[in-house]
């Protein structure tokens, strides 16, 4: 995911800077990158046309966004989110997943941070970030 654009060079680039990636770039599934503690996954997984999603195609795909967090939500510490239309999505999929996000919702921001209470006990508290390329 993210291979082969400028979001995902710094992305990668990012990643291998900080050790949690063997190598700062990416070029296809079999190009030998690993991740160390990290997970990259994006709100709609199909190609779109002209690789733009509209907000319908992020809605329709919010409950896959939403179990992926469900099912890492047990390690999930903090989830970096890139630009405002991934943060539209994240803020709900989390909510939906068992986090409480505040109201009036964070507004998204370059660098801004909120902090997600978990909605039932045992649940990890997850900070979440936004930034953008």
């Amino acid at each position: 995911m993210f291979t082969g654009d400028r979001a995902g060079d710094l992305l990668y680039a990012t990643l291998y800077e900080l050790g949690l990636a063997s190598r700062e770039t990416v070029t296809g599934l079999d190009d030998g990158l690993e991740l160390y503690g990290v997970r990259v996954t994006a709100p709609v997984h199909c190609a779109p046309p002209d690789n733009r999603p509209t907000p319908g195609e992020r809605d329709a795909c919010r409950p896959w966004l939403a179990r992926e967090a469900r099912l890492l939500r047990p390690t999930l510490r903090s989830v970096l989110v890139l630009g405002g239309f991934g943060w539209q999505a994240a803020l709900p999929a989390l909510a939906e997943a068992g986090w409480l996000v505040p109201r009036p919702r964070p507004k998204f921001g370059h660098g801004a941070r909120t902090v997600l209470a978990p909605a039932s006990p045992g649940t990890p508290r997850s900070r979440c970030s936004a930034a953008t390329t």
